[in-house]
């Protein structure tokens, strides 16, 4: 069945997430706040965002450290005076949280005021008869000091912004603006209030193109530009509340004007086909851990969209509103992840002790902070849930499904469902269960009677990696399609992760069914997509995963050293290691793979070389090359070398040093040479039937030196440093530890994206990982300075006004 895009205005909440409008009322609460850990009562002055977890002392111990990094949890307080005229008294005041990871509860004066046990949704706190005139006290406690408790790194504490709104006692509660037709376009704007009259403009490009007045308002729109991710056009609605003469509050809320519908002719955006080139990202911000700042989010964003991403997948928790707002602007759809889990444990102490209580409103309050986003196409209902295939589990997926639904009913609702896993359930093998965990919720009890043999998501994944094909193949059997079906036909799309095995069998066997790759490999993303374009039902995939990512330690590494396949990496490591970018934004050949097969016209081949080394890596099913833009690999002579070249083209010819090492078809977009490890200059010639396309990789040539530029990304400057030759080509095999001095900013970050390490991003010193590094600061009001400096090496000085 086809739907459009129409959504309708929800119902409110206790404690409702914030929706995108900018109140003219709202403030910034982020700075100057005290806070102190339980572990150590002397206190400091930060502001925020804050990842209390980043400051933490790693713990090789810490039980089931990988997930985390081997940062520990805490207990942790946040607390500012609020200075409060008489005046406010007779206001509407709240406090607005983008985030705070985890059971965060809030007081006024000592008093409680409102509590979130979720850590990655956002969350208002009424203030009103908590208040007194003069110096108010705001505390906000955080509890993460049970762990393990989430399967990666969460961050800590405040981790996103704080909003002040102060209101009048007649004031604005929410804006809701839906599309009801795009020929002729049509939007419908929705504001819910507690008194006065409302008026409405439409604005595009800084002129009025319509007005109207009431609560409800159908609102044609002349001459619509439509929004996609190729044309992310915007609209704003400026909203008006008056009361006699007296205006009393105007919200300004973007949006977009576009339709969604599907079926198994595929999906289609304003009646155009629609294929998503998907990647999941975690919520982390890499060397600014948990952190969250616009300036972080379009940087993302926008390296996501160069390499031909159009979506993104926010695994596995409700994305930021600092994401969604690049996504909006810069144009990339999104599916918007509720959970990893439902009320069974993948850890001892994660969100499954909350779950039962909290899910409806959590559903809602994620609905609310996504329903003007015009980028967000899809909910996802969960991660790998076990629980469809067990009692009580379709009743859970059905409320969400219906809750959804029902709360924003033109927007699809999906799931990563992973087959492989309802099977193992079903046969008694329960995947994330752990009978030691006691599980705290009512209906997770139930379980412990089944006696289900435990086994971890590290386990699962060891045993994906050592029988990659075997437990690959499972997806195909019978009983796996029959145990999954019925949560897979309560979906709107039916969301596969590893099920891609199935994509071409099932419009045969279930005629009907709409389906995602909601996770993959990105070693399959060229079968993956060749499966997208010719099956209808097919509407796009999403691998694993497009950015790297804090914790998770190695799932991705291709190890050196030797030993036996495991994913469970030993403390120093740190990363995942699994991303076709890095956690500083860097390209790895898996990126340079889908610019390539996602590329319309003719391209510049793009050059990458494996680690040239003498051993041998032990390889992760999570990543399909570890390769890297650079043919600087010093003191490594005469040692094979793999040279990976992608192109679109249909054959490439590649040159050492003018001298050519044959000429290659290009397959599945890629042709691999393996040649000597030489010092000199690689070309590449891509041959096309309307010419020829060329470019060069380069080792680093004399005395090595430091590179790095000014990166401006608004409040936020990026640092890209660099160790490179007299030629300026990069050196990847001689990392050294730099040092940066800043003046006239702040330094938030600075590391580099080695996986394994005991330097933290907060220091001023980090070690190059093959070649780079990567800082950054926040802009102060003067000009900004930083010298970055190295043993034996000429210091650098950069400034900007």
């Amino acid at each position: 069945m086809k739907r459009l895009a129409i959504m309708l205005l929800c119902a409110s909440i206790p404690f409702t997430a914030l929706s995108q409008p900018q109140l003219s009322s709202e403030r910034g609460f982020n700075d100057g706040w005290t806070f102190w850990s339980e572990k150590d009562a002397k206190s400091e002055v930060v502001d925020l965002p804050h990842d209390a977890m980043l400051h933490e002392q790693r713990d090789p111990e810490l039980p089931d450290g990988e997930a985390s990094a081997y940062f520990p949890g805490g207990f942790y307080h946040y607390e500012k005076v609020l200075d409060v005229p008489k005046s406010w008294l007779k206001r509407h005041v709240s406090l607005n949280f983008g985030g705070v990871y985890r059971r965060a509860k809030v007081f006024v004066n000592g008093e409680e005021a409102g509590s979130c046990d979720n850590g990655f949704i956002p969350f208002q706190i009424c203030l009103d008869g908590f208040l007194r005139s003069g110096e108010n006290t705001i505390r906000v406690d955080v509890d993460n000091s049970s762990m393990p408790n989430c399967r990666w790194y969460s961050g800590a504490g405040i981790y996103r912004d704080v909003n002040l709104s102060v209101q009048e006692k007649d004031h604005i509660e929410d804006v809701r603006i839906s599309t009801v037709s795009i020929h002729p376009a049509k939007v419908l704007v929705r504001t819910r209030h507690t008194g006065g009259k409302v008026k409405v403009r439409i604005c595009h490009d800084g002129r009025t193109v319509a007005s109207a007045k009431g609560d409800s308002l159908e609102i044609s729109v002349p001459d619509a530009e439509l929004w996609t991710a190729e044309t992310p056009s915007l609209y704003t609605a400026e909203v008006t509340l008056k009361k006699g003469w007296k205006k009393l509050e105007r919200q300004e809320v973007e949006f977009g004007i576009r339709q969604i519908t599907y079926g198994p002719d595929g999906l289609k955006i304003n009646g155009k086909d629609l294929l998503l080139k998907g990647g999941a990202i975690h919520s982390d911000n890499g060397i600014l851990g948990a952190c969250e700042y616009d300036d972080a989010a379009f940087r993302r964003i926008s390296i996501l969209k160069s390499y031909g991403f159009n979506a993104i997948r926010s695994a596995h928790n409700t994305a930021s509103e600092s994401v969604l707002k690049a996504c909006d602007r810069l144009g990339m759809y999104v599916m918007d992840e509720l959970f990893d889990g439902w009320f069974l444990p993948k850890n001892e102490h994660d969100y499954s002790e909350d779950f039962m209580e909290n899910y409806r409103s959590d559903a809602a309050a994620v609905v609310e902070k996504d329903f003007n986003h015009p980028s967000v196409l899809m909910y996802s209902i969960g991660n790998e849930i076990s629980e469809p295939v067990l009692p009580g589990g379709m009743e859970v997926a059905h409320t969400l499904i219906d809750e959804l639904n029902r709360l924003d009913p033109w927007r699809i609702v999906t799931g990563g469902i992973n087959i492989t896993i309802l099977s193992g359930t079903a046969k008694g093998s329960g995947l994330y269960y752990k009978d030691e965990s006691a599980p705290k919720n009512e209906t997770a009890e139930k379980y412990q009677a089944l006696n289900l043999k435990a086994m971890s998501s590290q386990e699962f994944n060891e045993l994906m990696l050592k029988l990659n094909n075997l437990v690959y193949s499972q997806v195909l059997t019978e009983f796996a399609d029959s145990v999954s079906t019925p949560i897979m036909d309560a979906l709107d799309i039916a969301g596969y992760n590893y099920g891609n095995l199935r994509y071409p069998i099932e419009g045969e066997k279930h005629p009907g069914r709409v389906i995602v790759g909601s996770e993959t490999f990105p070693q399959d993303v060229v079968k993956n997509w060749r499966d997208s374009q010719r099956l209808p039902y097919l509407v796009g995939d999403f691998l694993w995963s497009a950015w790297d990512y804090i914790g998770e330690a190695g799932v991705g590494a291709w190890a050196y050293g030797g030993g036996e396949v495991a994913l469970s990496k030993p403390y120093p490591w740190l990363l995942a290691d699994v991303g076709v970018l890095d956690i500083l934004g860097n390209p790895t050949g898996e990126a340079l793979l889908v610019k390539a097969l996602w590329n319309e016209g003719t391209m510049d081949p793009l050059i990458a070389v494996r680690p040239v080394r003498e051993d041998v890596p032990v390889k992760s099913a999570w990543r399909g090359t570890n390769s890297i833009p650079s043919w600087g690999w010093r003191g490594q002579d005469g040692i094979t070398a793999t040279v990976e070249v992608y192109s679109n083209a249909p054959s490439v010819e590649l040159f050492l040093s003018g001298r050519s090492l044959g000429r290659k078809t290009v397959e599945d977009y890629v042709a691999v040479w393996e040649v000597p490890y030489e010092s000199g200059t690689l070309e590449a010639v891509a041959f096309y039937p309307e010419g020829e396309r060329r470019s060069t990789l380069s080792s680093a040539v004399g005395h090595l030196k430091i590179d790095a530029e000014i990166e401006p990304h608004g409040k936020l400057v990026y640092l890209p440093v660099s160790l490179v030759g007299e030629n300026g080509s990069l050196e990847s095999n001689s990392d050294i530890p730099v040092s940066i001095e800043v003046s006239g900013g702040r330094l938030l970050g600075f590391g580099s994206a080695r996986p394994f390490s005991e330097e933290s991003f907060l220091g001023n010193t980090a070690t190059t990982y093959y070649g780079k590094a990567q800082a950054v600061v926040e802009r102060g009001n003067g000009p900004l300075s930083v010298k970055i400096s190295a043993p034996g090496l000429e210091s650098l000085i950069l400034e900007s006004n």
